[in-house]
């Protein structure tokens, strides 16, 4: 059959109450040896907590009575325990309790700082995310700066070519006007050359 290693509350306490009848203070090591090596150290501890704190008072209370010489009477506790003895169990399962709750104590804090780590780890994480999304931002914008730039230049250069286009064809229209004048002129002056032939011819009859 397999081995049962798990302890209920009347188990730990039993071992608890025959290892102060032994003498011994009930540390996790000897209540642990008392249950056949079974039980974790802090589930055994907490045992230990909550014996002495259903009966610690009334160990106390025996232990003042045993230091003015009356008898320790107690179930579980050996009569010939003096008061000396058992003001050390309790000193000494006061330290284990002591013990215990600053391991829990201990094993609380370290969660906390890894839960804090892990947070901050988080943290960080998101304020990357954050400088990254920013810098895309950034990055877009001056994008769109650059697309409305270089649209306006666009523009500029377009209109800088409408008004070269208008000049040119304002020139052209001068051009065709001198042209059509220069015309009118050479049509006048091969007239006048013309008559001045015609002229010239009839000198010699004269």
């Amino acid at each position: 059959m397999p081995r049962v290693t798990r302890i209920d509350r009347a188990d730990a306490f039993k071992a608890i109450e025959a290892v102060i009848a032994r003498g011994e203070a009930p540390t996790h090591i000897n209540v642990r040896a008392e249950l056949g090596q079974r039980g974790s150290p802090p589930v055994i501890s907490n045992f230990i907590g909550s014996w002495f704190a259903c009966y610690g008072a009334d160990l106390a209370q025996r232990a003042a009575d045993a230091d003015a010489s009356a008898p320790a009477q107690r179930q579980g506790v050996s009569a010939s325990t003096d008061g000396g003895s058992i003001a050390a169990l309790t000193a000494a399962a006061l330290e284990e309790i002591q013990r215990a709750a600053s391991s829990r104590e201990a094993a609380h804090q370290r969660s906390i700082e890894a839960a804090n780590d892990e947070l901050a780890k988080q943290q960080q994480a998101l304020a990357e995310r954050i400088a990254a999304f920013q810098q895309q931002e950034q990055g877009a914008q001056a994008h769109v700066q650059r697309c409305y730039s270089d649209r306006d230049t666009a523009l500029a250069e377009r209109d800088r070519a409408l008004a070269d286009a208008a000049t040119l064809r304002q020139a052209l229209g001068e051009a065709k006007a001198q042209l059509v004048i220069l015309q009118l002129q050479a049509e006048q002056f091969s007239a006048i050359a013309e008559r001045l032939a015609q002229l010239e011819a009839r000198l010699p009859q004269i």
